[in-house]
């Protein structure tokens, strides 16, 4: 199942749900309407916004389809606040095919509009009413933030094993689509038993997607490529591919990754794919990544059949066979 396809399943509520981006990311502003209309323009895939509109469908078919546009907006504005400053603490140039905002406004314009999109997402949060939603995306925002911040401790530091970073992980990726997940259980009024399976699938979800993000980062010769190859280098952050050279390497291709990574200039980027091939560590990512995305499978068996179900387990395979 591509990703067309299981947009189209969501169309007209995806459809609504860009039309509250737009129409919540106005300001009166003008530097932060340049930069929040430029951002949504962009488009993107949308993937926790779809992934809000299809645990919804699934479970009782959008029962309350005016807040779960709105959790789906939520989610996204969230998502969007943590691009923007990633983009800035990595130095990017390309996201989602087109320069960052960094590039065009500075860094400062583009952090602040991370906080502008933290903002509205939080008034919106205000408007769906639902005190554990509330709760749920308090709870994410402050999982991300903690993730990011471990992973910019780690930055450079080439001892940083693989627990470690699947718990980085888990808190800057895998908490947004577990809240995702969660909090449209809350709207929907799902049992608890289902809303646990649903927190795991979301939460496997989530890793399998990053590990995937992770190893994409590393395919230097990548036509499908939206963002910058080698920001993960370049911010110095170990990520799985990285921390698996580093242990099974030739001896000569570890002290070249340790300088690269400690070094973080793009200019290594060309060898430091190539040993990532040669030493298997693209593979061993992807074989993680798919690892995680079948045991996030595994906990749809709670939701009853339906074409959204089939969506949520078509979401799970393209997570772990893109190249962007």
């Amino acid at each position: 199942m591509t990703l067309e396809q299981i947009r189209a399943l969501v169309a007209d509520d995806l459809a609504a749900v860009d039309r509250l981006l737009r129409e919540q990311s106005r300001s009166e502003v003008g530097l932060a309407d340049q930069v929040a209309q430029y951002i949504i323009e962009a488009g993107g895939k949308r993937l926790r916004a779809v992934l809000v509109l299809l645990c919804g469908r699934a479970l009782g078919g959008l029962r309350h389809p005016d807040a779960s546009f709105m959790l789906a907006a939520v989610i996204e504005f969230i998502h969007t606040a943590t691009l923007l400053h990633d983009d800035v603490v990595d130095n990017s140039e390309i996201r989602r095919g087109r320069k960052t905002a960094n590039k065009i406004w500075g860094n400062e314009a583009s952090v602040l509009g991370g906080d502008f999109f933290y903002s509205r997402a939080f008034g919106m949060i205000a408007k769906i009413n639902q005190p554990e939603v509330t709760r749920i995306l308090a709870d994410a925002s402050n999982a991300i933030a903690e993730g990011e911040l471990l992973e910019l401790m780690h930055a450079g530091h080439v001892e940083l094993g693989e627990d470690q970073y699947l718990t980085i992980i888990e808190g800057k990726t895998a908490k947004l689509f577990e809240a995702s997940c969660e909090a449209t259980a809350r709207i929907e009024g799902a049992s608890d038993d289902r809303t646990r399976e649903l927190i795991d699938f979301g939460r496997l979800l989530g890793a399998a997607f990053q590990i995937a993000d992770d190893a994409i980062d590393y395919l230097e010769d990548n036509p499908e490529a939206d963002k910058s190859v080698g920001d993960d280098l370049a911010g110095g952050r170990l990520t799985l591919p990285y921390i698996y050279a580093l242990r099974e390497a030739e001896k000569e291709d570890q002290d070249f990754l340790r300088r690269a990574i400690q070094s973080g200039q793009r200019e290594h980027i060309g060898e430091v794919c190539a040993i990532m091939h040669r030493s298997g560590a693209i593979d061993y990512a992807w074989e993680q990544a798919r690892d995680f995305a079948q045991r996030a499978q595994k906990h749809l068996g709670a939701i009853d059949a339906s074409p959204w179900r089939d969506a949520l387990d078509g979401v799970t395979r393209f997570s772990v066979s893109r190249r962007y």
